[in-house]
């Protein structure tokens, strides 16, 4: 039968070697600043030209938010993509033709995915570097 004394000591070295630990693995991921990935900065147009479209930079409001969802819908293999997250770039030609890019850092630089939405279709791209 362990005693008191014995089971303290017991008690305090555990405790003393798992904090030994955490700060380890503490210092570890406080030096993996070199694997860090950089900040995308890419700064989005006022407008686009493609293939003689003009496209305007635009606010997302509901009927782009709705656009979305129904995308989605359509593509749940894309729903909680890491291409796809946070608040993407909006460009519109027209009243219904939309282009959505969502802009991501990698180690080379950047990454980008866009959903364009036009004539009722939707078709999806993606690439490295600006695609403005």
């Amino acid at each position: 039968m362990m005693h008191f004394r014995q089971f303290n000591a017991a008690f305090t070295m555990s405790c003393l070697a798992g904090a030994g630990l955490l700060l380890f693995i503490g210092g570890c991921s406080q030096n993996s600043d070199a694997g860090a990935l950089p900040e995308v900065s890419v700064d989005a147009p006022a407008t686009l030209t493609d293939g003689g479209t003009t496209w305007t930079k635009a606010d997302i409001g509901a009927a782009d938010q709705e656009c979305l969802a129904t995308f989605f819908q359509k593509n749940q293999q894309l729903v909680g993509s890491p291409d796809m997250e946070g608040q993407p770039v909006l460009f519109t030609s027209g009243k219904n033709d939309r282009r959505f890019y969502w802009l991501n850092a990698t180690v080379d630089g950047s990454r980008w995915t866009c959903v364009h939405f036009e004539k009722s279709r939707y078709t999806t791209s993606e690439g490295t570097g600006s695609p403005f």
